[in-house]
């Protein structure tokens, strides 16, 4: 009779260690499946740090953009302009992409309102794009900064009275403001 206490107790011990393996794969398993997951959230931090930081190199050149249309220096222009579009080629592959505002209704979710405008267009409309917004592998990167139609009609000299409602960069460097306008 002590051989099968023996026994059951032999079996009860190889029991729980078995037990006690399968919980220690079930958490290796575990921390495996969280350092990948961390891993991934760190790659997308650091992508997303990387692309808000080119941002302001994208602004730039879409400035430079405009003004070598003027550029009597043939080489010049055609030089800025392939620098450009690499720059938005190889962006782009990399999942921004450049948010379509005028004329869709206005979302806080994607956009900030810097001005309001007297227009004929329905009331919370998007006008104008003051800073291009861009999402990135389709989450907003930067919120476009709009002004919004208020929906009444022109003035009586035909153009849309603006009424500013804060600062915003005038430029990509961000170095001027829209003033307060007159009604």
């Amino acid at each position: 009779m002590s051989d099968d206490v023996a026994g059951d107790a032999a079996g009860a011990v190889g029991g729980d260690m078995l037990e006690r393996l399968a919980r220690l794969q079930a958490e290796l398993e575990n921390l495996r499946k969280r350092v990948e997951r961390e891993k991934r959230d760190a790659e997308a931090l650091a992508g997303h740090r990387l692309m808000a930081a080119l941002l302001r190199v994208v602004d730039e050149m879409e400035l430079a953009r405009g003004k070598v249309a003027s550029l009597s220096d043939e080489g010049v222009r055609k030089g800025v302009l392939m620098v450009f579009d690499n720059l938005r080629e190889a962006l782009e592959k990399e999942g921004l992409e450049e948010m379509r505002c005028e004329g869709a209704p206005f979302d806080p979710f994607l956009h900030e309102a810097a001005l309001r405008e007297d227009s004929p267009a329905l009331a919370g409309i998007v006008l104008r794009v003051l800073k291009t917004g861009y999402l990135l592998n389709g989450k907003v990167l930067r919120h476009a900064v709009v002004s919004v139609s208020t929906g009444a009609a022109a003035d009586a000299s035909g153009t849309a009275a603006v009424k500013a409602e804060g600062k915003v960069a005038g430029n990509a460097a961000g170095n001027s403001s829209v003033n307060d306008a007159k009604n």
